[in-house]
């Protein structure tokens, strides 16, 4: 065995122990992915043009509907996937003027 293999199996172990040890559910997984990457283009997009300065992630706010456009999923698969990431606080819901938000958890 030399350090090649070794790298191997630690990489193999890492794949394999990190989505089984993961709370998530895949599509779960990958709609989190998706909206945080959605959450960091609306903090950069946000930011002020003389000062530099963003917003911080947690004064993002989104709706569902948002969620829907940018990642193009239909409404029944956003409402299933995002319940979970709501029940197990990786997104939190917020009250809003027009109805529920949803921010994304600084956990995260």
């Amino acid at each position: 065995m030399d350090m090649e293999d070794i790298r191997l199996a630690n990489e193999m172990t890492c794949d394999v122990l990190g989505k089984s040890l993961d709370d998530l559910n895949s599509i779960s997984r990958d709609l989190l992915e998706l909206v945080d990457r959605m959450v960091r283009e609306k903090v950069e997009a946000s930011k002020d043009g003389k000062t530099g300065k963003a917003p911080d992630r947690r004064d993002i706010t989104f709706s569902r509907r948002d969620i829907r456009e940018y990642t193009g999923w239909p409404h029944a698969r956003v409402q299933r996937y995002l319940r979970q990431l709501v029940d197990m606080e990786y997104l939190l819901t917020v009250a809003g003027r027009s109805g529920f938000k949803v921010q994304l958890h600084t956990g995260v």
